[in-house]
């Protein structure tokens, strides 16, 4: 071809042979032509740089040859040693053909055998010799009907086989055709795919092969977008797969299939894969999964098996993380289960039916951007669902939804936010599947248990809870005539409960724990209150929404000015973390604690505390006790009665009311006011601070109790409203020993009041009414009614040595008196009585008194 485009052999057209675009069909009668001492034509492109040669060593063919495919004949061709050579682009191909034959008979009967050695194209020249055999039958009025049989295609060492029909039929094609491969190495596979296509094809070594049997059955029209039938079976059978230039090693010891899928576009129930076998074993890895899947193009389902296990060491070794997350261990599986798409999630979880578990083994994870770290021993996840079961979270005998948790060790830090540890964890929980795909929308009935040799959980406020030898069981069920509000139910019995804080421990031996929790619901009074509250003040301010009407009010009054309070330090903080407050207004719990002992360490009464028999009830706001032993120092008593207020003592709203009844077998006064005193000091010092152990905690407590001044102010929390009767059996206060103590006090606004306190005493009888108000440093008074039966002298003076004072002679004189003192006076911050507030009367009656001193004798006599 010229370089202006013009052909070497469009040497002439007339211009009536250009009008004229009619044209018939070109027909050749050839009897022979026969090429035998070689050809060689070549083709030269200028204009777009292709080119192109063919050198023929002989060619032969007879027969009819013409435009119209239905009416050639071919009788006989052959060809021999035939080059083609190409270029186009910058790139070059070649093929080297050995022979070529096509022998026909009756123009529908043909047979087709062709052999090359090499086919070259561009850098590809792996195709070292190609083998392809057919034969091909038309059939029909029009030939319009084809048979394919023995046809075969051998590239290098592959071989493909083929056989079938196909009828074209205007737009459309009628085909039932089969493509099978048999020993298919991977090996040439991977020989013939450019390096272009896949880089990595060269760096494998394997002795994979397969075999593929596709089958094609149906009609194929475009225009209506119909699809035939379609079948592929696969099987590979074992072998191994090996990365070469991976210096971890990087292999593949077993990988095996054999599956089938089914293609059914009118019988989309039949669409599917059956999947007999898949198998994949190598470092770090072992996989097997069989099953059946249908209905591939709509809600596709599945019923199956898959188990193996895998070295997550290996995995973050060959693929490690960007944000150094590190994980570490093994992971084994073995699952089973039926379901559909439809099914894999939580609101239609109950047609399912799947179960299975889940092992590791030394699980270490390390995620440096979250803080996060977490190792487990060993454990185990099961899971299910459709599970036949019997329980209370139905009518017995229906589906469910569960799971368990079994842990050997768990070591988990999340920084500051959490820490959990344990030891023989065994967490359990199920559901009723009916219920769930009844209403998404509703608190669906579910349950479970948590058992734990031991269990450590620390939360970033420093609050830590310790649970040894636990069990316990939970559930959850909608409250009664509210579905979408929860109730949760928790018991739960351990050989040992601890709860600690930053200053604080309460420990519980032998022990159990039952609660019930739900969310408050307002009262419809109240609620109806507010509303016509709110109406009330959207009238006074109509341009401020209605959600901030209140906080519109709040900020016109200004803040409240409260009268200051330099004794606040002294009141008993039970504040909370905003989170817990938060929980505290939106939940309401109430449960129950028994126990064989417990103990109390607190630095608001820094003396530890022994509890035994412990039965208390409680609920959000009030603590009940029923006949709980406490001992405290050398106090001995049992308390019975409650404690309420809890709530908005805790919100840091409100003060703590109770009603106590204290019988004690033992109680030492001396030391109850000493501890109660250091106590009042270290919570105005802030605590004891940090501590690493109970035993250390318990030293600085009792160190505190031990070193506080014994003069020092004792203050009444401001915060308290509460009422003791007391019963004592024996007691101890100042030098007197109580044969026996009964009586009230009550402490309420910064005030303790005594009412009708009567004792017996091995020195006499005394009954007192009293009342100490510790309201400001500069008001701290003091008052009482005490009345002495039997009393001796010198014990009196000893009890009382304030009243040498009032009467200096009575030390003179020996015996037995009944004496009556009614004091008030104002004290100073060391408990010491300012003289000039002092305002006393003292009656004493006397019998059989002896007088010691002449002096005190002589003076009498003057009087």
């Amino acid at each position: 071809m010229a370089p202006d485009g013009t052909a070497n052999w469009d040497i002439y057209r007339s211009a009536a042979a250009a009008a004229d675009t009619s044209s018939t069909a070109l027909e050749v009668n050839i009897s022979r032509i026969s090429v035998r001492d070689g050809l060689h034509l070549a083709y030269d492109s200028r204009p777009d740089g292709t080119a192109g040669s063919v050198s023929l060593g002989s060619f032969f063919v007879r027969g009819r040859l013409t435009t119209d495919l239905l009416r050639n004949d071919i009788r006989r061709l052959r060809l021999k040693d035939c080059a083609v050579a190409v270029e186009t682009d910058g790139r070059a191909g070649a093929a080297f053909i050995d022979s070529l034959s096509v022998n026909g008979r009756r123009r529908v009967d043909y047979t087709v055998d062709l052999a090359a050695r090499k086919v070259v194209w561009g850098n590809f020249d792996r195709l070292e010799s190609l083998r392809f055999r057919t034969g091909i039958l038309f059939r029909g009025k029009d030939h319009k009907e084809a048979t394919v049989g023995d046809f075969s295609l051998r590239l290098n060492d592959m071989l493909v086989t083929a056989a079938g029909e196909a009828a074209f039929r205007g737009d459309s094609v009628v085909t039932r055709f089969g493509v099978r491969t048999q020993g298919l190495k991977f090996a040439s596979l991977l020989r013939l795919i450019p390096t272009e296509v896949l880089p990595l094809a060269r760096d494998y070594e394997t002795d994979l092969s397969t075999d593929i049997d596709l089958r094609i059955d149906g009609t194929f029209a475009p225009a209506t977008k119909t699809l035939p039938d379609v079948t592929v079976d696969w099987r590979i059978p074992a072998g191994y797969l090996y990365y070469k230039k991976d210096r971890n090693g990087s292999r593949i010891d077993t990988l095996a299939l054999d599956a089938t899928l089914r293609y059914r576009p009118r019988r989309p129930d039949s669409t599917g894969i059956d999947l007999r076998r898949l198998q994949v074993s190598g470092i770090g890895l072992n996989l097997y999964a069989a099953g059946k899947f249908d209905r591939l193009t709509g809600d596709a389902g599945f019923d199956g098996t898959l188990k193996g296990d895998l070295s997550l060491d290996y995995l973050t070794r060959h693929f490690p993380s960007p944000d150094g997350t590190d994980v570490r261990g093994r992971i084994a599986m073995d699952m089973k289960g039926r379901a559909r798409l439809s099914q894999l999630d939580l609101a239609h979880a109950g047609g399912a039916a799947m179960g299975g578990f889940l092992t590791v083994d030394t699980l270490r994870v390390h995620v440096p951007k979250e803080a996060f770290r977490m190792m487990v021993g060993h454990g185990r996840l099961e899971m299910g669902t459709g599970l036949v079961r019997t329980d209370s979270l139905d009518d017995g005998g229906k589906q469910a939804v569960g799971a368990a948790l079994t842990l050997d060790t768990v070591d988990m830090d999340m920084g500051r936010a959490l820490c959990v540890t344990g030891k023989k964890i065994d967490v359990r929980a199920a559901m009723s599947a009916k219920n769930i795909v009844r209403d998404t929308t509703a608190v669906h009935p579910a349950q479970g248990s948590l058992s734990a040799a031991g269990l450590r959980i620390e939360t970033g406020d420093s609050i830590v809870f310790i649970g040894r030898g636990l069990g316990s069981r939970w559930s959850i069920f909608p409250a009664e005539g509210a579905p979408r509000i929860p109730r949760i139910s928790l018991w739960m019995q351990a050989n040992g409960l601890a709860l600690r804080d930053a200053g604080s421990r309460f420990v519980v031996r032998e022990g159990s724990v039952g609660l019930n929790a739900t969310i408050n619901r307002p009262d419809s009074a109240m609620q109806a209150r507010r509303d016509r509250w709110l109406d009330s003040l959207q009238r006074v301010y109509p341009a401020v929404a209605r959600d901030s009407l209140f906080a519109h009010v709040r900020a016109l009054r200004g803040p409240r000015q409260l009268p200051a309070d330099e004794f606040s330090g002294s009141d008993i903080d039970m504040r909370v973390s905003s989170d817990l407050g938060a929980l505290l207004r939106r939940w309401q719990v109430n449960g129950e604690v028994k126990a064989v002992s417990g103990r109390i360490l607190t630095p608001v009464f820094p003396l530890p505390v022994v509890l035994r028999d412990a039965d208390v009830a409680f609920d959000t706001d009030r603590i009940r006790l029923d006949r709980t032993f406490v001992k405290a120092g050398q106090s001995q008593m049992v308390l019975t009665g409650e404690v309420s207020g809890l709530r908005r003592a805790m919100l840091g709203r409100g003060r703590l009311q109770g009603n106590l009844e204290v019988e004690a077998d033992t109680l030492n006064l001396n030391e109850i006011i000493r501890v109660a005193n250091a106590g009042a000091e270290l919570v105005a010092q802030g605590g004891v601070g940090h501590t690493e152990s109970d035993d250390q905690l318990e030293q600085r407590i009792v160190r505190s109790a031990d070193t506080a001044s014994a003069g020092s102010l004792l203050v009444v929390p401001g915060n308290i409203d509460m009422t003791f009767d007391l019963t004592v059996r024996r007691g101890v206060y100042a030098n007197l020993v109580l044969d026996s103590l009964s009586g009230e006090a009550v402490a309420r606004n910064r005030a303790v009041r005594l009412t009708d306190l009567v004792m017996r005493s091995d020195a006499g009888n005394l009954k007192l009414t009293g009342l100490y108000a510790t309201r400001t440093p500069q008001d701290i008074q003091a008052g009482f009614d005490l009345e002495m039966e039997k009393m001796q002298v010198a014990r009196l003076i000893e009890l009382l040595p304030s009243i040498d004072t009032l009467m200096p002679m009575l030390r003179s004189f020996e015996g037995v008196v009944d004496c009556q003192i009614a004091v008030t006076a104002r004290l100073d911050s060391a408990m010491n009585i300012l003289l000039p507030t002092l305002n006393a009367a003292c009656h004493i009656d006397g019998d059989s008194l002896v007088l010691m001193d002449g002096e005190t004798f002589a003076e009498i006599r003057k009087n």
